[in-house]
């Protein structure tokens, strides 16, 4: 049963978030499945999301203000590429921005 791994800012409005394990397409795309809070309290839009070359990433295109500098991202209703349901205890992941150069990545394909 698939679980967020990481998060990662990749640019001021572009969070990259890995799974354990690839997960399927027909949830993965709708933005009503992934919640992001920053700053432990502030409500984060979801505007699209974008998948990553062998979907365990996804690109979580969000409005982002510079004062944000934590966030936590909780996940709704998605289904690894087995049918399984995201892990219910272990459906969230958490950090801390800490805004240096990533790596870039490829998105596939964006909803």
């Amino acid at each position: 049963i698939s679980h967020p791994l990481s998060a990662q800012l990749l640019s001021p409005s572009k969070i990259l978030l890995t799974f354990s394990e690839p997960m399927a397409r027909e949830t993965i795309f709708d933005p009503d499945n992934y919640k992001v809070t920053a700053n432990d309290n502030i409500s984060v839009k979801v505007i699209k999301v974008g998948v990553v070359a062998g979907d365990s990433a996804v690109v979580l295109f969000i409005d982002k203000e510079d004062s944000w500098s934590s966030f936590k991202i909780t996940v709704f209703n998605l289904k690894d590429k087995a049918g399984n349901l995201i892990n219910a205890e272990k459906k969230a992941a958490e950090f801390s921005t800490i805004l240096t150069k990533n790596n870039p990545v490829t998105v596939l394909d964006v909803k």
